[in-house]
């Protein structure tokens, strides 16, 4: 017998606690800019990259100073998700540079506090003996210069929850040079760490400066700005959801497949395993203005495809119900030389957001496991019963 799993979708928000300190000084800068028409029209912002240190040395950094085009960067920042707004502090500089000053930004950023009094919430400090708060500059709350380097912390601030896709790709693509990420594998150019701030992520990766110090899928606009230099650039990247509400869901975890690893993009995943192949069903929320032509052509590249035209993926695209909605679906298992890849996916929207179920590995393990998809789908259900995740036993899992 198979159990249901009920799901509660969370977005990831920092932790809000904070220890009394005497010595604390809140920083206010008078033209503080918030909002993303505002970021998009700064150079300041989106000139960081960073990824896990433990992929730090195949990834590149940014500096402080403009980078030269092609000279190795390496790029730092630390994102606060706070309820009302998303904080960066990003530092970036020649990988050397950067590094050496590693032991005090680190305790820097450890020790930023955000201050909630008077329904303004901002970030706090105390500045380390001989650091200087730099003068104010567009579109950024403050600028923290380090004694005897040209390191800098930059801080700015965006509102609402952030779509990490595209600020990563951002930071990869546009200005490191380094291949774009996925929704996929998102969560793994980040180290979750704790401060005296609560939880923040970390991006942390090295590469060649591209010359650029903006650009990301969100910020191309008609009639003004350039696409970012990408060597390839891939279709138009899906974009998270920010909803900070629970949207909840019920689902049967299909047979043979074990719980997989889920992130603040992925909220649910399994995965199965055929000796050194797998292939694996995920289930991703995005914000409901992504569009299924741009998804499609993006999976398809991910499996080795080419692009198609509207007229194309409109010959391809099926009908689909998912919990009484109707929705659209794309089979990616022709056989081709490009790779062994298959792909079967699904979006439908229910309220704000697309849902995107998606089912990928190897082509022949696709094509085994498609029954499978099909009853996992049929089996899902939006429910607003508030419930909390319950694992499948293994045998039950298995029948």
């Amino acid at each position: 017998m198979r159990t249901a799993l009920s799901i509660v979708l969370t977005v990831m928000v920092a932790a809000g606690g904070c220890k009394p300190d005497d010595a604390i000084i809140v920083h206010e800068i008078p033209k503080e800019v918030s909002g993303l028409d505002g970021i998009r029209d700064s150079a300041d912002l989106t000139s960081s990259n960073s990824s896990p240190r433990s992929k730090s040395a195949a990834m590149g950094q940014p500096s402080t100073a403009p980078a030269s085009v092609g000279s190795p960067t390496r790029m730092v920042v630390a994102l606060f998700q706070r309820p009302d707004a998303a904080w960066f502090f990003k530092i970036s500089g020649a990988p050397d540079e950067v590094g050496a000053a590693e032991p005090k930004w680190q305790k820097f950023i450890d020790d930023v506090k955000f201050d909630v009094s008077g329904g303004n919430e901002q970030p706090k400090w105390e500045l380390p003996e001989g650091w200087t708060t730099g003068p104010p500059a567009p579109f950024r709350f403050a600028t923290i210069k380090m004694p005897e380097s040209e390191i800098e912390i930059r801080i700015s601030k965006l509102g609402g929850q952030q779509d990490l896709l595209s600020n990563v790709n951002r930071w990869r693509a546009s200005q490191l040079g380094l291949p774009a990420a996925t929704a996929d594998n998102v969560d793994e150019n980040f180290e979750s760490k704790t401060g005296q701030g609560g939880k923040y992520l970390l991006f942390d990766q090295q590469g060649m400066s591209s010359g650029q110090s903006m650009g990301a899928p969100f910020m191309n606009r008609a009639g003004g700005g350039k696409a970012p230099l990408v060597p390839k650039t891939p279709p138009a990247k899906p974009q998270v959801a920010t909803e900070t509400g629970p949207p909840q869901f019920d689902l049967v975890p299909p047979a043979g497949f074990e719980l997989g690893k889920t992130s603040p993009m992925v909220v649910a995943r399994f995965v199965k395993e055929n000796d050194d192949d797998k292939v694996q069903i995920s289930v991703v929320p995005l914000t409901a203005i992504n569009k299924w032509n741009d998804n499609v052509n993006f999976w398809r590249q991910s499996v080795g495809l080419e692009k198609i035209d509207d007229a194309k993926m409109l010959e391809e695209t099926q009908a689909v119900t998912v919990s009484g909605i109707e929705g659209k679906r794309i089979e990616l298992l022709e056989d081709h030389d490009g790779s062994d890849q298959g792909l079967i996916g699904v979006m439908v929207k229910n309220g704000d957001l697309a849902w995107f179920f998606k089912m990928m590995g190897k082509r022949t393990l696709v094509r085994e496991n498609e029954e499978l998809f099909d009853q996992f789908l049929s089996d899902f259900t939006f429910t607003a019963k508030t419930a909390e995740p319950k694992k499948a036993k293994p045998e039950q899992a298995n029948q």
